[in-house]
Order: structure tokens, then sequence, then C-alpha cells
């Protein structure tokens, strides 16, 4: 501005139909490039056989920092469906040792067996730098600083350059509505401008209560009738 001050949206409005400009915000530029430049890749897909059900595996990889990511669904996905999704956050510690530091190895595995019984979306997001991820979390561990580590583990995805990775993976495989299932629904923004729309956030804790009142003789059924195959 003339006196120096940052020029905000509505000065540049007002600098840009005085001179006869075109103008766009940032955020637009950023929602066109999320929307035309696809930063996944299709790498493999094949059936996946687990104590909780068999899934539909895929394996995309981030073509910018050359991490791959695990897709498992269930039932089979349409657009215009709201969609179950769980979105986990790798942690080696938790999901593969059983740390108790965390309960990320526990919300792993209740996870799988939610979208398993009641069909979705299952997505595993990997570390984007894994190595300095597990040092912080051992020293959070070695310093007794639990708490911080189990809320580090409970975003939607936890690394902002994996955000619009694992949204574009939900996009790649015809999700549009998302029933979100998170404990953490402040930390979810934004995925309108990677076209989906979360209608839905469903606590994980609703689900785990549910699932302990149930028999633990299940067999295995086929997911309900909420999905269907989309249309290549």
């Amino acid at each position: 501005n003339e006196n120096g001050s940052m020029a905000r949206l509505q000065d540049n409005k007002r600098f840009a139909k005085k001179h006869k400009l075109k103008i766009i915000s940032v955020q637009d530029l950023i929602t066109y490039r999320r929307m035309q430049e696809k930063l996944i890749r299709l790498v493999a897909k094949s059936k996946f056989p687990t104590r909780f059900g068999t899934f539909d595996a895929y394996i995309y990889e981030d073509v910018i920092h050359g991490r791959q990511h695990l897709a498992f669904v269930k039932g089979e996905i349409v657009s215009k469906n709201l969609i179950p999704v769980r979105v986990h956050s790798e942690c080696v510690l938790g999901d593969s040792f059983g740390s108790l530091h965390c309960e990320c190895g526990k919300h792993l595995h209740q996870g799988l067996e939610f979208i398993s019984k009641n069909g979705g979306i299952f997505l595993y997001m990997r570390q984007v730098d894994p190595e300095l991820d597990l040092a912080r979390k051992m020293e959070a561990f070695a310093s007794e600083d639990s708490k911080a580590s189990r809320n580090s583990h409970h975003g939607l995805f936890m690394d902002a350059r994996t955000y619009g990775i694992g949204a574009q993976i939900l996009f790649d495989l015809g999700v549009r509505r998302l029933n979100l299932l998170t404990n953490n629904p402040k930390r979810i923004q934004g995925l309108e401008g990677y076209g989906i729309k979360i209608v839905q956030q469903t606590p994980m804790s609703q689900h785990i209560k549910e699932s302990s009142k149930e028999s633990p003789k299940r067999k295995e059924s086929a997911p309900k009738k909420l999905l269907t195959r989309r249309k290549k």
C-alpha cells in the first residue's frame, strides 16, 4: 500500500479494478495445481489376506519423495456413496514392536478390523523422513514425554508434505464423499481443494465400544451394500 503496509486481498482487488488487471489468489493457484497435477502413481495391487479379513491392497508411490503408501479396500467404491475412511500414519515402534508409549499399534488393528467388518478404506501413510521420525519418537520416549508422543500420531496426514498425497490416493480410488474415522476432528482441513468432501467425522472410540460388545466368534461376511463398484 502507499503507506508501506502489506497489501491484503481487498487492497489488491481495488488496485486490480482501478488498473483493469486480472487477479488470482494464492489459494486459487494451490487448488488448481492440486486438481491438475497428479503426484501419485499406482505401482501394485493384489488381494491381501489378513487375520482381520481379506482386502484389496493398493500400493501408491509418491512421485516427488519416492515413498510408497498402502490402501486396504474392503468392498467396492462408488463416488456418490459415503465411504468410511480410516487414515493411519506410520509408527514403526507402535505398529511393529507394540510400544506401550503410544497406542498406534492398537489403533492400527482396530482400524483394520472396523473396515473389514463395515467396508471402506484403511489408508496407511508412510513417513516422508522415516529415520528422522524414528529418532524423534525414541527421544520422546527416552525423556518419558509419552503424552507428546501419543498426540503426534493421530492427525489425518501427519506430515504436511503427505497431506495432498493421501487425498490424491483417496480420489484415485473413487472417494468423493467420506465418513472420516478419527478421534481428532479439529486437525482436518481443506480436503475440498482435492475434490473430496468430509461429510461426516466419527470417533473411532465409538466403534471400539460397539465392537467390544460383540461376540468374539464372528464369520467374515461381505461388507454392507453401501459400497458398489465405480464405473471406470
